[in-house]
């Protein structure tokens, strides 16, 4: 599918140069369209089938199972990244005295829920990372024997830098270690590759780089993971697929076997519905081409802050905060204004009617499949136009 063909898909982009899909998505007009008319739908609620509860959900596993590459039945649907990895932290074994590692500067949904763990014995320690620098180098020099759990952002969402999953699952997996990642800011924008990942959980919100609604997300879990983590049944609707509605009270509350365990109440259809025309989209183009074409308008992006850098001795000029060129790429890129005009450049570019973020005294700039070079341009021409 060409650019423009899939900018298309995304016809309420064309008033507003949006850079910001590590914050929220914009859904495609298909998305839209099924979001409206599940609306509709409950207004008469004698036409909601029984589809709603097991085709969509289904639909949307298949799909998420698919693009990460991972076993058939890995995937249940949760509210969101702290769901998936409050489950992680609250179901994997640990012993008093067992070691969480985590990186600094991590997103708060993949540092809060460990506490959980740390109620039951573990203690949490956090490798230190500065900006810029190599997520996996971070994580391999803080190993120890006490080690049990790693947790860590696949991408960091304050510099975009990318963690080796490769070579940190690996490595943990001969050492026995429990490898979890949050995968907020990589799912739909890099490719992953399971079976190399080493991956025992990993969790990821729908409303970012994968297009969907706020307010659901997933977890993907290793199969020789699930009876460790829960053996036991928390919903009724996984029971039901098995059994029907008519016969709630005669099954005998078995889990699952397969992560539709950690699934509990009535799936979140109308959220679901619009979340599997976004993934259609996805699938259609192609998880390597999305990646490229991530990963490229990014590094165009890099390149224009760079060449935006104070000369030297001067005071004006873009610093970069993200991984220098050479580095694994995501779709984010993060810098600062020299001096103290961060701020001021922000809200330059918002008055621009350029949408970035700031966080942690930083601009980020995330492009996605549906961006342009144009829109990367006006980004770069609007920090050169402040900086005049």
């Amino acid at each position: 599918m060409t650019p423009d063909a899939i900018r298309a898909r995304f016809p309420a982009l064309s008033a507003h140069t949006f850079l910001n899909a590590a914050s929220e998505g914009p859904m495609p007009g298909e998305a839209v369209r099924s979001a409206e008319n599940l609306a509709r739908l409950k207004s008469t609620p004698w036409e909601i089938g029984m589809e709603y509860y097991y085709q969509v959900p289904a639909a949307v596993r298949a799909r998420l199972t698919a693009l990460i590459g991972a076993p058939q039945g890995s995937v249940g649907l949760v509210g969101g990244t702290s769901a998936g990895i409050g489950i992680a932290a609250r179901g994997l074994p640990v012993a008093e005295g067992d070691e969480i590692l985590l990186l600094e500067g991590q997103f708060p949904s993949n540092i809060h829920p460990w506490g959980a763990a740390v109620r039951r014995g573990a203690r949490v320690r956090v490798a230190p990372r500065p900006l810029g620098a190599d997520p996996t180098d971070a994580v391999l020099a803080a190993l120890s024997p006490r080690t049990r759990i790693v947790s860590v952002d696949w991408v960091s969402f304050i510099d975009g830098a990318v963690c080796d999953l490769g070579a940190l699952g690996s490595l943990l997996r001969a050492r026995d270690i429990r490898f979890v990642v949050d995968g907020a800011q990589g799912v739909g924008a890099l490719r992953l590759d399971w079976p190399a990942a080493g991956i025992d959980v990993l969790a990821a919100p729908s409303h970012k780089w994968l297009l969907g609604p706020v307010g659901c997300g997933f977890l993907a879990v290793a199969p020789e993971r699930l009876d460790a983590i829960q053996d036991w049944n928390s919903g009724w609707v996984n029971l039901a697929m098995a059994g029907g509605f008519r016969n709630l009270l005669q099954g005998d509350g078995a889990p699952p076997p397969d992560a539709t365990r950690f699934e509990t109440g009535s799936p979140a259809y109308a959220l679901l519905a619009p979340w599997g025309a976004s993934l259609d989209l996805l699938a259609e183009i192609g998880a390597e081409a999305i990646e490229q074409r991530v990963t490229a308008l990014a590094g165009r992006t890099l390149d224009g802050v760079l060449a935006l850098a104070p000369a030297h001795g001067g005071r004006r000029g873009l610093v970069l905060v993200s991984p220098p060129p050479g580095a694994r790429r995501s779709g984010i890129v993060a810098f600062r204004a020299q001096g103290e005009e961060t701020i001021a450049l922000y809200r330059s570019l918002t008055a621009a009617r350029i949408t970035v973020a700031l966080r942690e005294g930083s601009i980020r700039a995330a492009p996605h499949l549906y961006n342009t070079e144009d829109e990367i341009d006006a980004l770069l021409a609007a920090c050169r136009s402040f900086l005049a």
